[in-house]
């Protein structure tokens, strides 16, 4: 399987693109209709995740090109970042990571990235629970009405409609209290919060609104996934947590961007 630096430079004609990422999305969606791998390229199961949380790896850190994201979709983020928004650079504490104080626990927090005056987080609504953590909800007894509602509907459709109504509303609380986060912080005053929770999501709030030439949105949601699943692996083995730059990205080592002077934001 090649590595995410095979894939064509942001450039390349679309036909080019759409050609070299066919059988990747023919993999990807034979192992996500499998349950083997999620969006993110996590375990695609709930009783996977449990399981990696039970071998004490639970948000493991992944590395990529030197950098500690904290999932393979964050890394992905990343470099689709770099690849495709000019002058982008992952930057820790400045583009990336960026720091916020928390004036309700006197500590500080993290915002994932930076782009001009967006602040963006990668944020899937986390809907199950581990142990006396409730993922995204505020207390047991949110969670417990979540999970009364969706075993009262007998159908897969009807599940499935709560899920959703029950992620949106998870999604946006999250996204408020980030921009009050932001909001609270002199240096990040002005700035607007973009909550992505999926590949497809980041493209459409992110990357298509913020990127002079968008990739085609299909080739990029392959590529996202590919490039997620990719770092999940990579850090699996230490012979292969380097991969290649794209051939398209500059060095690692220019010049530094403060994450304010942005053409495409």
């Amino acid at each position: 399987m090649p590595l995410a630096g095979d894939f064509p430079p942001a450039n390349s004609q679309t036909e080019t693109i759409e050609s070299s990422v066919k059988e990747r999305i023919e993999l990807l969606q034979k192992r996500i209709a499998q349950g083997c791998m999620a969006d993110d390229g996590s375990p695609g199961t709930e009783r996977a995740r449990i399981a990696v949380s039970k071998r004490g790896k639970k948000n493991p850190e992944r590395f990529h090109f030197g950098v500690r994201y904290d999932s393979g979709s964050e890394a992905a983020c990343a470099e689709m970042l770099e690849r495709y928004i000019p002058n982008f650079r992952t930057i820790p504490h400045v583009t990336y990571q960026v720091p916020a104080f928390d004036e309700q626990t006197g500590g500080t927090r993290t915002i994932d990235f930076r782009v001009g005056d967006k602040l963006i987080e990668f944020h899937p609504p986390r809907t199950w629970r581990h142990g006396k953590k409730f993922g995204d909800f505020e207390s047991a007894k949110e969670y417990a009405d979540f999970r009364r509602e969706i075993n009262s509907r007998k159908s897969r459709e009807g599940k499935g409609k709560v899920r959703e109504r029950w992620e949106s509303m998870l999604t946006e609380r999250y996204r408020q209290k980030r921009q009050a986060l932001a909001d609270s912080n002199p240096a990040l005053q002005g700035c607007k919060v973009i909550v992505a929770t999926s590949g497809a999501e980041f493209y459409d709030k992110v990357i298509r609104p913020l990127s002079p030439k968008p990739p085609p949105r299909g080739a990029f949601i392959a590529e996202f996934k590919f490039l997620a699943r990719q770092v999940f692996l990579n850090n699996q083995n230490p012979l292969l947590q380097e991969p290649h730059l794209p051939r398209n990205n500059p060095p690692r080592d220019a010049p530094d961007f403060d994450g304010t002077d942005q053409e495409a934001a």
